[in-house]
């Protein structure tokens, strides 16, 4: 194994290591609720925060709020790392049914079955009738289905597919973009200023149009 791809499995590992350390961790959060809030009354803060424990720490909420700042781009860095080879080895057609596979399958099943069973704890905690049947009523009378921690499938899917369609629009461009990227090193200050203006761009925007609590 080449000291890159040791060091991408490194980060891998540490990205997965921090996902699973701040998912642990907000049940304890001091910033979170009194009490669990209503399963079946908006704004549903149980899609975020599932079961919400009674013991706190501030510290966990300095914790959280570090990862909250940069793991999600991480995630979605090193999911997109190997995309554009690999759509040029495979090509367009055979790349997004590999990608419906691995994405969109294991999307639909866990949200179609594994979901509700994860989320039952959940209902029985402010529950007043605990059954099965009663948790399916309200379950299904909700005005979405929940996908749980499952939205990053979708997302991904859907960034592959719109990757894609780039790919068959403009199949040199990444080629292009690859050799502009390899003269930073002459001109580390233009390329940083431009990166910089072009993220601004692309983030700025939306930043003023959604609210920074709200993935959608």
């Amino acid at each position: 194994m080449s000291k890159t791809s040791q060091a991408l499995s490194n980060l891998r590992g540490f990205a997965i290591l921090m996902v699973v350390a701040f998912h642990s961790c907000i049940a304890y959060l001091g910033s979170q609720p009194h009490s669990a809030l209503p399963f079946d009354a908006p704004p549903y803060g149980w899609m975020a925060n599932p079961i919400i424990d009674s013991e706190r720490w501030f510290g966990l909420d300095l914790f959280c709020a570090f990862q909250y700042v940069y793991l999600m781009h991480l995630m979605l860095f090193l999911s997109g790392l190997f995309v554009w080879p690999s759509l040029v080895r495979k090509g367009g057609k055979s790349f997004l049914y590999d990608r419906c596979l691995r994405l969109g399958a294991p999307f639909v099943f866990g949200v179609a079955l594994l979901m509700p069973v994860a989320y039952y704890p959940v209902y029985r905690v402010t529950a007043i009738d605990p059954r099965w049947s009663a948790f399916w009523s309200h379950w299904t009378t909700l005005p979405f289905w929940p996908s749980g921690p499952l939205w990053f499938l979708w997302l991904l899917l859907a960034l592959n597919v719109a990757v894609a369609a780039f790919y068959f629009l403009a199949p040199r461009s990444i080629e292009i973009l690859g050799q502009l990227s390899a003269k930073a090193g002459a001109y580390p200050g233009r390329y940083a200023l431009a990166l910089i203006s072009i993220s601004a761009l692309a983030y700025v925007p939306l930043a003023a149009v959604f609210q920074p609590w709200q993935w959608v």
